[in-house]
Order: C-alpha cells, then sequence, then structure tokens
C-alpha cells in the first residue's frame, strides 16, 4: 500500500490584487518623492565687493543678513549685531557716552573711547563712513540688508578695516506708493510706534520718510536724583529723496538723519 503524506499549497495571488498592489506602492511612491524634494537656498544680493553680486557666489567672508531676518530675530539698533554673525563682538557705553559703540571682530577692537579715536571695524550706512564710535549705535528701522564682512577690507574699505567692516543698506525709496505703521506695548511703560510713507513725485523722482518714537520705563529709581534708572526716550526720523537720471547712468540721493535721544542716568 503507497502512502501518501497531505500537502499543503499556498494559492496564488490573483492578477487584479498584484495590480492594485503595484499601483499603490508607485503612488506612495511618488508621494514621498514630493514631500522630500530639495529646498533650494534664498538668494541674498551684497554689496561686499562693491558691486551687486550674490552671497552665495562671492569670495569673501561675509554674513548676510535681510530684513525678515532682522525682524524675527528682534535686531533694533547695532548692538544685536553679535548674535548674528561669528567673531563678532558689540559693546556700548564704557568710559565715554552711552552712545559709543566697541565693534571686535577676529581679534581686533577698539578700546578707546575718545572723540579722536578711530574705530579697528568700519561702519558704513549706505555707503557713508561713521567716522567715530560716538556716532556708530545705528538704529535698524527700515533697513533692507546688513552685512558683516570679516577680515581686513582696507583695498576695497579704507585703511581702518582691519579687522573688518560693517555695511549698512536702507530701503530706498522706489516708484510704490506704500507705507506702513506699527506699534508696540509693552511691561515698564514700554511704547513704540513706527511709520513707513514711500511717495512717488514722477517717473524718476521718489522720497521715503521713517519716523519711530519710543519710551521705556526705568528698572529702578534713583532717590538722590528723584528720577527712573534707564528711563529711555527716543525720537528717529529718516528722510531720503531719490532721483534717477532717464537714462540710467547715474543717480542722486540725499538723505536726512535726525535722532534725538534722551536717557536718565544709570546710578
Amino acid at each position: 500500500m503507497l502512502n501518501r503524506s497531505p500537502c499543503f499549497s499556498t494559492p496564488l495571488v490573483s492578477g487584479s490584487a498584484l495590480a492594485l498592489a503595484i499601483a499603490t506602492s508607485i503612488l506612495s511612491l511618488a508621494a514621498t518623492a514630493q514631500e522630500s524634494k530639495p529646498r533650494t537656498l534664498e538668494e541674498i544680493i551684497i554689496t561686499a565687493r562693491k558691486d551687486v553680486t550674490m552671497a552665495q557666489s562671492t569670495a569673501v567672508a561675509v554674513s548676510a543678513v535681510t530684513e525678515d531676518q532682522m525682524r524675527l530675530s528682534q535686531i533694533v539698533d547695532l548692538s544685536d549685531l553679535q548674535r548674528t554673525a561669528p567673531n563678532l563682538t558689540i559693546s556700548t557705553g564704557g568710559p565715554g557716552a552711552s552712545t559709543v559703540v566697541a565693534v571686535g571682530l577676529r581679534g581686533q577692537t577698539s578700546l578707546n573711547g575718545t572723540m579722536t579715536s578711530d574705530p579697528a571695524i568700519a561702519t558704513y550706512v549706505d555707503g557713508v563712513y561713521i567716522a567715530r564710535p560716538h556716532a556708530s549705535l545705528a538704529e535698524m528701522i527700515d533697513m533692507q540688508r546688513v552685512e558683516v564682512l570679516r577680515g581686513p577690507q582696507g583695498t576695497l574699505f579704507g585703511r581702518n578695516t582691519t579687522g573688518g567692516a560693517l555695511l549698512l543698506t536702507t530701503n530706498q525709496p522706489s516708484n510704490t506708493l506704500g507705507g506702513s505703521i506699527e506699534a508696540q506695548l509693552g511691561n515698564f511703560d514700554h511704547r513704540e510706534v513706527t511709520g513707513v510713507i514711500n511717495i512717488p513725485l514722477t517717473d524718476d523722482i521718489a522720497t521715503r520718510l521713517v519716523y519711530q518714537h519710543s519710551e521705556h520705563g526705568g528698572y529702578g529709581d534713583n532717590d538722590f536724583l528723584d528720577t527712573e534708572v534707564n528711563d529711555k526716550e527716543n525720537d528717529f526720523i529718516r528722510g531720503t529723496f531719490q532721483y534717477h537720471d532717464p537714462s540710467g547712468v547715474w543717480e542722486l540721493t540725499l538723505k536726512e538723519l535726525i535722532t534725538q535721544k534722551q536717557r536718565a542716568m544709570a546710578s
């Protein structure tokens, strides 16, 4: 007698089920590829080489901060820039007035805060050199971008750039009518109002006006002088007038800046 052992067999997958599984796999792979597509870098325009170039293709050690990045990082004056670039330190005050700025970059700094001293790190606002540290505490109001150049820049920016240079560029007038207004409230009686208006006068002439008023109460009281410690009240006005030659060869820019800062004694 021939004994047959039981045999077990697995049923084959039907053609329709196999086609459905393949189609589902293809759709899931396509969705994954669409979600993980590479992100492109934002193009940042700089003028570190005295020409308009992209930061990604400029052969210089530069850190560029755009207007949106400054807003997100809460950069309100020059001293806040030290959070955005390596090797950069910025301190205010010292033996002189509260507006004295000592900028350090790559080991180069200015320790003398007198009116006759030259800074080791040059500061430029719209291409204009700020010669003395007493006037270097610039307000970051309506700024287009800031460039931090690390290392000697004497070839293009003069002798007072042994450690580097800070290039500050404000927003220029345009041919579009517009403006903005922003208000802030906070503790310690913080009040701030900022207004910007851009007015095109003709096709070739435009003007831009920026105004800010800010107040901030002190963090303590001086009983001897009957004042608050570090009480602040600042007013900032900047007007820009720009004329573009129709030929496109040259342009004329006139800028007026008025700042008034009132600060109570710190002690």
